[in-house]
């Protein structure tokens, strides 16, 4: 059953949380046409320093920008997201990363996905650099519910925010993994539908690396949080998260028994690449430094 939108009425509020990325210009170039079409906002909730993005607030008059004081936080994208949620005005709420180019139709998709009565809807995640190293969110050839998504690109329903009450403010990386996992205990389903689709260049080897350990430690922090419903998911979907790390611990073997360190030799010939799996072996040092680190690590 389809909803039904008054005539007045915003039909979404797209919400965009930015820190000193030139790369939103392109995201609300591309965006802003379909904003109109669909009777949509656009809210960018802003931590920039004043002077980086001054350039783009005038070139895109139409869009509520909302800045964001970070103080002398380290980390306030949690922050940022929830702002963003109590400013947006539409029925849908939508999230799009900066920098991320939504596809012709991207946010057409989403409202009449959640027209249809999903609650959540993702999509694809469109590699546009060939030196990519993961693909963080492939894509699927027809429309089907999966186990977890992000906020790189995704619309919901009021109704799911207000079962889950937003994201948590204690993590610093992985806020929108553990929201859409609570989103997901809660008992709605997250829909993949490829028209959601945006492109996005994760940047140079080097930041790509940052954002490996960056992401295996929010792993490991998000894993502890969610251990009793969530430690199968560990075990057995997702080798990777022990398997690698567990090598690294071992590594003072190498010492006594040399031999230890050809067991690298079984993911660079699968996967064909140093560089992949040194990229493994940085997540790893990652997931070792979350399962340390506390929660409230602010």
């Amino acid at each position: 059953m389809k909803a039904v939108h008054s005539p007045t009425s915003l039909v979404a509020s797209v919400i965009i949380v930015v820190k000193n990325d030139l790369g939103v210009r392109d995201t609300l170039a591309a965006l802003m046409p379909q904003a109109k079409a669909c009777r949509a906002e656009v809210v960018v909730v802003d931590a920039s320093q004043p002077a980086v993005l001054q350039t783009v607030r005038e070139e895109f008059p139409q869009v509520r920008w909302e800045f964001y004081n970070q103080g002398i936080k380290r980390f306030t994208i949690p922050e940022q997201r929830n702002l963003g949620l109590k400013l947006a005005a539409g029925n849908y709420l939508v999230f799009l990363d900066a920098s991320c180019i939504p596809v012709n139709g991207w946010l057409a998709a989403i409202i009449d996905t959640l027209d249809s009565g999903e609650s959540v809807v993702c999509g694809p995640v469109l590699d546009t650099n060939p030196k990519n190293l993961v693909r963080y969110m492939p894509g699927r050839e027809t429309r089907s519910y999966i186990q977890e998504c992000t906020t790189v690109s995704v619309g919901l329903r009021r109704t799911v925010v207000e079962a889950v009450k937003g994201f948590d403010e204690r993590l610093a990386y992985g806020e929108d993994v553990d929201f859409f996992w609570r989103v997901s205990d809660a008992g709605f389903k997250l829909c993949s539908d490829p028209r959601v689709a945006v492109s996005h260049d994760w940047g140079e080897t080097n930041e790509q690396f940052r954002r490996a350990f960056r992401y295996g430690k929010a792993r490991a922090i998000i894993h502890k949080k969610h251990w009793r419903r969530r430690w199968k998911q560990l075990l057995i979907t997702e080798p990777h998260v022990w398997v690698y790390p567990l090598y690294l611990l071992g590594l003072p073997i190498a010492l006594i028994f040399p031999w230890y360190l050809l067991g690298l030799l079984i993911p660079m010939l699968k996967n064909r690449s140093f560089t992949l799996v040194a990229h493994h072996l940085v997540f790893a040092a990652g997931v070792l430094a979350g399962v340390v680190t506390p929660l409230e690590q602010r």
